[in-house]
């Protein structure tokens, strides 16, 4: 998250990146700094949340794409507090815009790497006293 945001900052996109590796770079180093504090608070904060009974779904924009239906149904039985979409016009809405595709909806591309393989794909950019301090 901390590089995904970092890179939202200086390229302006989720799915473009630059060229460079970062690793001692001053900027990169330093937006290491902020951010890793940030993330950990924002970690801690919902894991305490759900741990403490308050309704909390997990999801990413890859489960939104691949799996649109089922993501949809899921966020809306959330929000509503509800079992079950059946013969609501909000099952109606959803069936609707799955018929479209997701090509029509997506706002930008999905990663062409698997999760599995994307996970620690930029620990070359970060210096050992980086690593140390997240």
């Amino acid at each position: 998250m901390i590089m995904s945001e970092f890179l939202l900052y200086t390229a302006a996109s989720h799915s473009k990146s630059i060229n460079e590796n970062l690793r001692g770079h001053p900027g990169f180093k330093k937006w290491v700094r902020i951010a890793a504090p940030r993330v950990n608070s924002m970690q801690r904060n919902i894991l305490l949340n759900a741990n403490q009974g308050v309704p909390t779904l997990f999801l990413t924009y890859e489960m939104l794409i691949t799996e649109t239906e089922q993501t949809l149904t899921d966020i809306f039985k959330f929000f509503l507090d509800v079992p079950s979409l059946e013969g609501t016009v909000i099952e109606k809405r959803i069936k609707d815009v799955c018929a479209e595709g997701p090509a029509k909806k997506a706002i930008y591309g999905m990663k062409t790497t698997a999760q599995k393989d994307n996970l620690s794909r930029n620990t070359s950019n970060y210096e050992d006293d980086d690593i140390q301090f997240m």
